[in-house]
Formats: C-alpha cells, structure tokens, sequence
C-alpha cells in the first residue's frame, strides 16, 4: 500500500530498511551494505530494528488482501489491483502481488544477513548470549516471511544466505512447497531452542513464546495436529498470557496480557489500516468494507461485533466499517499472535487428530466464545452459547465450528482466505478454480529471473 511506488529487486545487496521504528532502542540503519553494519553490535541491533521495520511495511497488505480474497471483506473502493484480489483473477502484473513479493524477500535478506553475520562479530562487551538472541530474532522474521509467501504464492526461491550481487547465482529456483515449510520449521524450533521459555505478554519484540505459538499455528497448517496441539498447549499452560476484554486488545495501549507478539507502530510511523476502512469524510477513503456475509454472522449480544464493526454515520446509509484497527493516527500495535489463537488451534487440533477428543474441542471453543458473552452470562457458566462434547460426531462438525468461531474472532487478523485454503474449502467457497487459490508469480521477477516457474493457470 505503502509502496506502489518502490522499485528495488528481490536480490538486493544491501540490508535496506524503508522507515524508522520504535520496535527496539535502536534507529534502522538505511541503505547500508552488510559490510559495514554488521561489524558492531550497535550495527547488529540497528540491523534488526530494521528487520522489524521492513516487517511493518509488509504487515498491512498481508492483513487486508487475506481479508479480501475471503468471504467477510469485499472491496468498496477504486483500487482495480485491490478488486482482482476480491475476485481472485490477479495477473502477474497486479502490482499487489509484485510489492508483497518485492517486500517480503526484502525482510528475508535484512534477516539473511544478521543471521549470516552477526555470529562472527568480535566486539568487546559484545556477549554470544546477545548474538545469539538477535539471531534467534532473525528467525523467527525470517519464518513469518516465508510462511506468508508459501501461503500466497506456493513454492518460492528459498534464500538463506545473504544476497550479494545479481549475477546467476542469484537465480534461485522455486522451492517445493513442503521445503518451504521445513525450512520455517527449522528456523522456529532453532529460535525456540535458543530462547527457550522467554517473553512476556504484549511483547513488541519476537520471543520465544512467538516461536512456540507460531509452531503451533504452522503445524496446524500442515496437518501435523499431535504437535500443534502439544505447542498450543505449552503456550496455554504457561500462565504468561490470559484472555481478557475483547476490546482491550486494540489500540495503542493494551489492557489484557492475550497478545503474544505485538508489531508496534506509533502516529510517525503508522500503519493503514484504519485508512483504508474509513469512510470518506472520516479520515480514511473506504477501500475494503464488511460484507453481508460479516456483519449478519455474529449472534445477538456477541461482543466482538462492537470491536470489529462500526457505523460511522447510518443517515449517510454506508452501512458498517471494519473497525478493529480503528486509530485515525494508525498507532494501533497489529497483533501477529495472540492466545485466543492457540485455543482455536488446539480446538481443531483435537477435533481432527486420529482419536479425536470432542471434550477438548469444546472446552476450548468454550474459552474464546465465553468472553464474547461475558455481560450477559454469569461468570463461569455454564452459558446457553456453549459447546458440548455431543456436539461434534465428524471432522466436519468441528471444521465448521471452529471456521465460525475463527472468522469473528480473528477476522482482519490475515487468517481467513488461508483457513479456506489449508481445508481445502477455497474452491467450493469462491466458485474458482484450484489455479485461482496460488497468486501468480509477479512478472517482473518472472522476467528478471529466467529460473523462475509460473504458477498453472496464468
């Protein structure tokens, strides 16, 4: 959104940081070659406040494109590359495709660096332990990268070493999907080992506990439910994190210890995302909006529907706006995971194992929905919205209470379309074909990279 107007090449040489940030104490170092940054433990931590910088860049598109291409956002705007999103008939000319694309392999190579570099870093004062956690940083980035371009794009060039020219060897083949996956595995169970139990709530930085929930979301995602299950459940029994007010999760200043790791954005350095929900007139230009599908989906008294929908003005009849992230200034933290998540990943983990546990299924159904009906039911419960063991005989009973509870309580969180997509329900959902699910890989890489296959179907 940010940079319709970039262009800079996916094998760049230098660690490129586009804004400054206030993720750590350190100013972004801009434009300047791993060489020089990378010699002093001020350059490290500038490096990776810069990781965390190119991540804010990309965060924003990612959000609302998965909320796009699902059924709880359609476009209201005048943007033809948002609307091929909506409709999922992207060309490789799209140019949402080719910045997301551009902006992720940016990360990756700010990523590559520090984790390529910083190790051999001889600086009095300078610990391994404190190498150690930047590079454990730099993986778990570099996991969330990768996992969103598997998800959007399929197979992609898996780089991990620093890019330093682009010459041929620079022309890297499209990965298969399943080396994609191991390859974020590995980079979150290396972070994990390294970090092991730290993090504490609300964390503006990658921790530990972000290794284990992610892990647990990305296991979910291939199928593997025994482990998603187990690393949700590490996450849950921590005690580090508690599910509080569904509205105290947004904004700038939190009031529940639920969020896991928080990207932080403040009025200098803003995100979006309000913008482009806002209606004209109210700060914004309204270029996504709820669907019908949305705003009729939540029951009568759902909470989550106060915090994820408004109406900014009912006599101008434009109905309601997504209103999660809802700061005019965009110095609203985006939340990347949070535990609400992990009970719905180990909800469907239950439910879809070999011998699945219906109990579990419900309990933690249960956890995420009670809050959402916390005024109107005493506390503890039993409540009349609750889920019961009986409930569920099939894999199909579970996929469908889980899809629900996920899409209002997640929604414009990025999950959505990819939830379609991992249970194999895109294509009956949408009306397309199974080509239409894989974004196309952008043209511009296609024609710079002569390695490089196009995705069947364009």
């Amino acid at each position: 959104m940010k940079n319709i107007f970039k262009n800079i090449t996916t094998a760049l040489l230098v660690v490129f940081v586009v804004s400054s940030c206030d993720v750590t104490n350190q100013t972004p170092q801009q434009s300047l070659p791993s060489e020089t940054v990378l010699t002093t433990e001020d350059g490290a931590n500038s490096t990776l406040a810069g990781a965390y910088s190119a991540y804010q860049e990309v965060i924003e598109d990612d959000y609302v494109f998965a909320e796009l291409a699902a059924d709880y956002a359609g476009h209201s705007g005048s943007y033809p590359s948002w609307a091929s999103v909506n409709q999922h008939n992207l060309l490789p000319t799209n140019a949402e495709g080719r910045d997301m694309w551009i902006e992720y392999y940016e990360l990756i190579n700010i990523t590559n660096n520090l984790i390529g570099n910083v190790p051999d870093i001889e600086e009095d004062g300078f610990s391994d332990a404190e190498k150690n956690q930047i590079v454990a940083e730099a993986k778990i980035l570099r996991a969330l990268a990768y996992h969103s371009l598997v998800r959007y794009f399929g197979g992609v060039p898996l780089i991990t070493t620093p890019t330093t020219s682009l010459g041929e060897e620079s022309f890297v083949e499209r990965s298969s999907v399943s080396a994609v996956y191991d390859q974020i595995v590995t980079d979150l169970e290396q972070a994990e080992s390294t970090l092991g139990a730290d993090g504490s709530a609300n964390s503006r930085t990658a921790t530990g506990y972000t290794a284990k929930a992610l892990l647990a979301r990305v296991h979910l995602y291939q199928g593997n439910h025994g482990a998603a299950e187990d690393y949700a459940t590490e996450v849950i029994d921590s005690g580090t994190f508690a599910l509080g007010t569904y509205e105290g999760l947004f904004g700038n200043t939190p009031s529940t210890a639920e969020p896991i790791f928080r990207l932080e954005f403040t009025s200098e350095d803003d995100n979006s995302l309000s913008f482009f929900a806002r209606p004209n007139g109210y700060g914004g230009r309204r270029e996504y909006a709820p669907t019908s599908d949305y705003t009729s989906a939540f029951a009568n008294e759902d909470m989550r529907e106060l915090v994820n929908l408004t109406d900014f003005d009912p006599s101008e009849g434009n109905g309601s706006e997504l209103a999660k992230y809802f700061e005019l200034e965009g110095n609203d933290d985006v939340i990347i995971v949070r535990l609400a998540e992990m009970y719905l990943i180990r909800a469907e983990a239950r439910g879809l194992k070999d011998t699945p546990d219906y109990g579990g299924v419900a309990s933690d159904l249960n956890m995420v929905q009670r809050r959402a009906y916390e005024n109107q039911e005493p506390s503890g419960g039993p409540y009349s919205t609750d889920y019961a063991a009986a409930d569920f005989t099939s894999d199909q009973e579970v996929i469908d209470a889980v899809m629900y509870q996920r899409g209002l309580e997640l929604a414009q969180e990025g999950h959505r379309w990819f939830d379609y997509k991992r249970l194999g329900m895109a294509t009956s959902q949408f009306g397309i074909d199974q080509a239409m699910t894989l974004w196309p890989i952008p043209q511009r890489e296609m024609d710079s990279n002569p390695n490089l296959e196009q995705n069947p179907g364009y």
